[in-house]
């Protein structure tokens, strides 16, 4: 992204924010908030080097914030994520219905964990 303040960023486009608008060009004002918060996206969707949580595994989680907290743009990002990356939609509906079934442990937990934080 080589000018963050008239690029589209993730939360622009989760807002759905359109160039030009109040919210938008107050979002602009603020540069370094706008790259702070498109660098965590990054970091947690484009990761470096390795992890025990695969990209996959982050979008799960991801997928259950929003539907944690009933927002359809963040978790139709996430299953549109997860459904690119080939996951089955049986992996997709547990955690959209919370049942984790079937799912690896350290990815429960990591569900388990998320759920906690969102609601407290």
């Amino acid at each position: 992204m080589s000018n963050p303040s008239n690029s589209q960023d993730v939360a622009d486009a989760l807002a759905q924010l359109q160039p030009d608008t109040p919210l938008w060009n107050l979002r602009a004002a603020r540069v370094d908030v706008k790259n702070f918060l498109q660098g965590s996206d990054a970091a947690l969707f484009t990761p470096v080097g390795q992890s025990s949580l695969s990209i996959a595994d982050r979008h799960l989680v991801g997928l259950r914030v929003g539907v944690t907290t009933q927002d359809a743009a963040i978790a139709a990002r996430h299953r549109a994520a997860l459904q690119s990356l080939g996951i089955a939609e049986e992996g997709i509906a547990a955690v959209e219905s919370g049942s984790f079934d079937g799912l690896p442990a350290h990815v429960v937990a990591a569900l388990r964990f998320s759920d906690k934080i969102t609601r407290e």
